[in-house]
């Protein structure tokens, strides 16, 4: 059947049980430069973050520095320092602009069929030490662009004869062959042609920004006639701002333009660059600095690191489609000194490790103890080359050009910097790979770089050079919160019950107990809410003191008189032998009322009321108050298919309380907004009108003082225009629908996006000409958030497609099987619905988006290879048509193991799956 879309305002009318009508966002016009983005984790309601509240704000520019040249923000936190743009605040200190160095550098050579050997840079960084700002400039001597003995003045023989030291002239983007003004200094130089687009604000919502910066690429040749005519790459940033974080992840893509017929592979070498000037005019901006790499395999010591010291993630090579460089095997030697990364095997731990075999990122750290505060870097893949210390003198030269395999590689400062450290860094991280031209079927066209900015307060950092009693120690606050929300996150595999080798259950059930009248020295017997029975230590969730305050633990939290208690501080837990019972001994106090949420792997076997299994529970199902039927009857089949895999659902809810028909039923979102509570709107809980930076909905504390909500698991069921979680989440899942209210790019209105796919691809459901849907998609995705709250959430473009999603969880056999088997890592799915074809007709379902934090997986690839032992007993995988097959399938009902009747014979081929989907 011919799929066509009928247009625009159907699918706008069928796109969920129920929309409200709210003002619109208009696009940004014209060329924004730059733009200031405001966190808002100091006033927002997560009172269970076990850290200092204080919220980051960032600066971007539209050629991808991460500093805004207007406001005087880069990356500001707490109003307190911002390293990039210092002091903070829109005052100019001691530091002037333009010495406000951060940015990045791309370095290509390749050989032109008929110019020969070509190398071709472009650097945006800001400031270039002599003036900040500006236009691109060019930086042309007319003569050759390559120095291939040094003869013409320049150190080495691999050394740019024009390079970004030099002045340039700006020309015109729409013209480039045409100069506008003389020589001059500036932070973005080329010595080609660089075009910048518009910085796009992609999405904008109450907790989450997201902005594309996109810069083109061109070679150039005095006299050429269209300076169009040899496109090399786009180099296109997409930065994602969590306001509710302390640090800011950037998706940086390198996607070759090359023509076939002008040369066949680039060498390219990509870099991120920058001065850390961290701290405060009292305080001084020097800093402690450590460089956590991959390190090289040999050579001297003083210039090669040699120390491992990366840290694992489980985003290994099947999350993209082109590693960098391998230094043994290059034909390219002596560019890269490690390689290559990603690193294939999947990392069971987290934290430092010494198995080069494991995927790894790098990071870059650094310590003001003056001033209090901690900065890091964080690169991912693992680096080809690095540098902590890229000064000309007495460092290592390096913060103007790309790096080589020979140059030093300082994970601190230089030996040569009279004094040591602290001092003030500046660090490269750089990737070297190759990318064919822009079809190659033989060679990568696309690479995938991703680097995570952040800040917090001194607490447990350390750096070696301190003195001898210190060592290198990466601040718990951003490997074990921050960074492993990104590199290690709560998944679809942790959130359907896949225990990780942990030493808890995956999904235990939260539990909340009160106390009245509290005093120091007390101690306070943890209970059953519902029958009152004691609760024992093996059924208690313990999480050791160490990772008390890290992500995706479970464990208890205490409010004193709505304070968070932090444990050794304000209580310890009892935990002694098997047998006995919890008890939590207060060392601070008295308090009115202390409120205890914690954690359990089972109930006790003499409680009444529901149990819970070893596998755990989610506390509620929420469907929309003004949603229709359809996703209630949605709801009942997610609940179905966890209590299959041992997941308890305890209680139903609404989203909000349904006022005039139902009040006593359960509602999970408190009033905030100071409004009358009507149906048909949610004024009455947001915290203003819904929007950027406003609007933002808050969980309630509990329900009936016996079940908790913030912190507990939470199943959603359909989408941000019918369910008020859904919109909630629709900030934090690695996919969003985009609703006008916080979607300025038009492009992305009223439409589902997979925000971390290379192609950044949109799905809108499709209609024939008679208006049937013939076409529907739907998310499944799950987050874990500063609360501890556990989400998970199916909804569809239309409610027939959140029907299906979850139909897809529990009444088919593959998608049922599937979550638990995905590649680690793999947060949100994105399905589609071939609704020309019966539901157990094949190929009606396809998955076509499996999407990580940073990146998204090739599941044809992990299909092929990674499946666990024992998975395909009923499934196989063609590899040329891109079909998983299921056995047995008895017109669409699992028949069980050894079960031998079946009605559709053969094997049945029921589903598609995705590779990477490089940008097109």
């Amino acid at each position: 059947m011919m799929k066509k879309v009928l247009s625009t305002i159907i699918a706008i009318v069928m796109l969920f049980s129920i929309a409200a009508l709210m003002p619109v966002v208009t696009a940004q016009e014209g060329d924004t430069e730059y733009a200031t983005f405001e966190g808002v984790l100091a006033d927002d309601y997560y009172v269970l973050y076990p850290f200092t509240k204080k919220s980051l704000k960032i600066g971007i520019s539209k050629y991808g520095e991460l500093i805004d040249g207007e406001t005087n923000v880069g990356l500001e936190y707490g109003g307190e320092v911002d390293p990039f743009a210092a002091p903070a605040g829109s005052e100019i200190g001691s530091i002037p602009k333009d010495l406000w160095l951060q940015g990045w550098m791309i370095w290509i050579e390749y050989d032109h069929v008929t110019w020969g050997h070509r190398v071709v840079w472009a650097a945006a960084m800001f400031a270039d030490g002599t003036a900040w700002g500006g236009p691109w400039l060019r930086v042309d001597f007319g003569t050759d662009d390559f120095d291939p003995d040094g003869s013409e003045g320049d150190i080495g023989g691999y050394v740019h004869f024009e390079d970004f030291t030099d002045l340039g002239r700006p020309y015109d983007p729409a013209n480039p062959l045409v100069y506008v003004d003389e020589l001059s200094a500036g932070g973005r130089k080329t010595n080609g042609t660089a075009v910048t687009e518009p910085l796009k604000v992609i999405y904008h919502g109450p907790r989450k920004v997201v902005v594309e910066t996109s810069t083109t690429i061109y070679d150039y040749k005095p006299g050429m006639s269209n300076p169009f005519a040899y496109p090399l790459v786009k180099v296109r940033f997409i930065f994602i701002f969590d306001k509710v974080k302390k640090q800011v992840i950037i998706l940086k893509d390198i996607k070759s333009l090359l023509p076939n017929k002008v040369g066949t592979q680039m060498k390219i070498q990509f870099s991120n660059r920058g001065e850390v000037d961290l701290g405060t005019e009292e305080a001084g901006y020097s800093s402690y600095f450590h460089f956590y790499t991959i390190g090289t395999s040999s050579g001297n010591p003083i210039f090669n690191d040699t120390e491992e010291k990366a840290v694992t993630t489980v985003y290994n090579s099947l999350w993209t489609e082109a590693k960098t460089e391998d230094p043994g095997t290059t034909e390219f030697p002596g560019y890269s000194a490690a390689g290559p990364f990603p690193q294939y095997t999947i990392a069971q731990s987290y934290g430092l490790t010494s198995d080069s075999d494991e995927a790894t990122f790098d990071v870059f750290q650094a310590i003001n103890p003056l001033s209090g505060h901690v900065f890091w870097a964080a690169f991912w893949p693992s680096l080809s080359d690095w540098c902590a210390d890229g000064w000309a003198y007495p460092g290592a030269n390096v913060w103007w050009r790309a790096m080589y395999a020979t140059d030093p590689h300082y994970t601190d400062a230089s030996p040569n910097r009279a004094g040591g450290e602290p001092a003030i860094p500046f660090y490269v991280a750089e990737w070297d790979f190759l990318l064919g031209w822009a079809e190659s079927t033989v060679l990568p066209t696309h690479f995938r770089a991703v680097t995570v900015y952040g800040i917090t307060d001194l607490v447990e950092a350390d750096d070696a050079d301190i003195g001898d009693v210190h060592s290198n120690v990466l601040e718990d606050e951003a490997l074990n919160f921050q960074l492993k929300q990104v590199f290690w996150p709560w998944d679809l595999r942790k959130a359907v019950g896949v225990n990780e080798g942990l030493n808890y259950a995956v999904k235990p059930a939260r539990l909340v107990n009160f106390f009245y009248d509290v005093l120091p020295g007390e101690e306070l017997k943890l209970y059953y809410p519902i029958s009152g029975g004691d609760v024992p230590t093996d059924a208690f969730v313990y999480v050791p003191d160490d990772a008390w305050d890290d992500y995706s633990t479970f464990a208890e939290r205490l409010l004193g008189d709505g304070k968070l208690l932090v444990r050794g501080v304000d209580y310890i837990v009892n935990i002694t032998d098997p047998g006995t019972y919890v008890n939590i001994t207060m060392l601070t106090g008295p308090y009115s009322r202390v409120k205890v949420l914690f954690s359990v792997y089972s109930l006790s076997s003499g409680d009444v009321g529901p149990t819970y299994s070893d596998r755990g529970a989610y506390e509620w199902i929420v469907v929309g108050r003004d949603s229709d039927p359809v996703d209630s009857a949605g709801a009942a089949m997610v609940a179905e298919y966890f209590l299959s895999k041992g997941i308890e659902v305890m209680y139903s809810a609404l989203d909000m309380q349904d006022v005039p028909y139902h009040p006593k039923v359960p509602f999970i979102f408190a009033k905030i907004g100071g409004v009358e509570d009507v149906r048909g709107s949610r004024d009455a809980y947001r915290d203003g009108v819904y929007g950027p930076n406003t609007g933002k909905a808050a969980l309630k504390d509990d329900w009936c003082t016996t079940i908790p909500i913030a912190s507990s698991d939470i199943i959603v069921v359909g989408g941000p225009l019918a369910n008020l979680g859904a919109e909630y989440t629709n900030d934090f899942l690695e996919a969003f629908w985009g609703t006008p209210e916080v979607t300025p790019a038009d492009e992305y209105k009223n439409k589902l996006t997979a925000l971390t796919c290379w192609s950044l691809n949109s799905y809108v459901d499709l209609y024939d000409e008679e208006g049937n849907l013939v076409e529907g998609y739907a998310l499944i995705g799950t987050h874990k958030d500063l609360n501890g709250t556990v989400w998970f959430v199916v909804w569809g473009i239309t409610g027939q497609d959140t029907y299906y999603a979850t139909w897809w969880l529990w009444r088919n056999l593959a998608g049922y099987a599937l979550l638990e088997n995905l590649p680690p890592g793999v947060t949100t799915i994105i399905l589609k619905f071939d609704y020309t074809l019966h539901p157990t007709e094949e190929c009606f379902w396809e998955i076509v988006e499996a999407l990580g934090t940073i990146s998204e997986v090739d599941l044809k690839e992990y299909f092929e290879t990674d499946m666990p032992e024992g998975f395909w007993n009923h499934f196989t995988y063609d590899s040329e048509t891109g079909l998983v097959k299921v056995w047995p399938f008895k017109c669409g009902v699992y028949l069980g193991e050894g079960d031998d009747e079946i009605c559709c014979p053969g094997e049945f081929p029921i589903c598609k799956v995705p590779p990477i989907h490089p940008d097109p």
